[in-house]
Parts: structure tokens; sequence; C-alpha cells
């Protein structure tokens, strides 16, 4: 007979992928295990997301056991694994502060996952925010230190980083540093500005767009 805690545990997949519409969504909430299989960036890819959505209507639209959800094309054991530590790890965190992504979009600002009303009304909560700027090669992770909500957009600025550069594999401050200060808006914009430290000498500024994912620290049940 199965335990309470796996009873729930399946509810919680059941609930979550009978539910879920958007394969982009399940790509950026289903984490890797970074204990088991090979490390990822992802725990599931997009088209494995895609897949689990496309066996959900082949069966008539209802997941009935997480046997039918390992059924679709891709899932496997590792990401079958990957599924259940995503909910494994959220279930053991219920009673405690931890970021939780509340919006994602592409460098055009079209949604990827989450719901933009949902980041807008924890800003105006109060709640703190982190930023994940994503490119194609490297991730980038910046606490939001101020935070605008205007025009239908959540904005946010981080004055805190002093430029690196890649050598190699390892990331080293590089010899003429500067400040390297940056504003983001959920429309995928990026403006960065740079100033030479220890002088009041601006040497470059720039605007570009991003993909980004929000992140919101939730509190505690």
């Amino acid at each position: 007979m199965a335990s309470k805690d796996d009873q729930t545990l399946a509810e919680k997949v059941l609930v979550y992928f009978n539910t879920v519409n958007d394969p982009y969504e399940i790509r950026f909430q289903i984490k890797d295990d970074p204990n088991f299989g090979t490390e990822k960036t992802y725990g599931i890819n997009l088209s494995t997301a895609e897949n689990i959505l496309a066996k959900r209507a082949a069966i008539g639209g209802e997941f009935k056991t997480i046997g039918d959800i390992d059924a679709a094309l891709g899932v496997g054991p590792d990401v079958l694994h990957n599924i259940l530590y995503t909910f494994q790890t959220a279930i053991a965190g219920t009673n405690s502060t931890q970021w939780v992504l509340a919006y994602a979009h592409d460098k055009n600002g079209n949604k990827l996952a989450g719901d933009k009303d949902a980041l807008i009304a924890s800003v105006r909560n109060g709640q703190p925010v982190r930023v994940l700027l994503d490119s194609e090669d490297q991730q980038f992770l910046m606490d939001a230190e101020y935070l605008w909500v205007r025009y239908s957009n959540v904005y946010a600025q981080n004055n805190s980083s002093v430029s690196v550069s890649y050598n190699n594999t390892a990331l080293e401050f590089q010899e003429d540093s500067y400040y390297y200060m940056l504003t983001v808006s959920t429309d995928g914009d990026l403006d960065a500005i740079r100033w030479s430290v220890g002088a009041h000498t601006m040497i470059g500024h720039n605007h570009e767009m991003s993909a980004m994912r929000w992140f919101v620290k939730a509190l505690p049940n």
C-alpha cells in the first residue's frame, strides 16, 4: 500500500500535468536533480514537454496515473525522476521560504510561463524579486535592488555588478574594471551602462532585448 506521502506526491503531479497547457511552463518548472544522471540546466526538454501534453490529449484529456505520464514519448527514467524530484522538493519546502518562478518571457516579451499579474501583485506586496537573464550560452541572475510597476509591466534595476570576463573556464575580474548597471523589464528590454571604477567616466551604454525569468520569494504557508 502506498504511503500518505506517496499519495500526496502523485496527486500533486497529476493535478499539475492535468491543468498545465504550456510546454514552456513545464520546461521551466521541472528541475534537474544534480545528484541523478547527467546534470542539465533543465529537468525536461521542450519536445518532451510537448509530447506529454500530446499524450494527455490522446488518452482523453486526463492522466489517471503517473504511469500515463511516463508513457509519453521521451520521458523515461531520467525525466520521470526529475518530475518526482521537483514535486518532492516543493512538498518538502511548503513551510519554508523559497524562490519560485513567477513569470518568464522570451526576448520580445512574449509569455513563456507563469503570470505577469501575479508578479505585479508580488511586487506590490513587497516581496523580493530576482531576475534570470537567459541567453543561449549563459544565464545571469540578479537581485532586483529597485522595482517599478508601470504600463502593466515590471521594471527592475541592479547597480552592484563589477565587470568580469571568462579566461577559458575561469571567471575573473578585468584589469580595467568598470561598474555594470542595468535595468530590465517584462517587455524584454535590457538597458546597460558601464562606468570606470575610480573615475566618473562612462565607457559604454547599450540597449538590447533578452529572455528573462522573474522569481519571487514566496512566503511560508
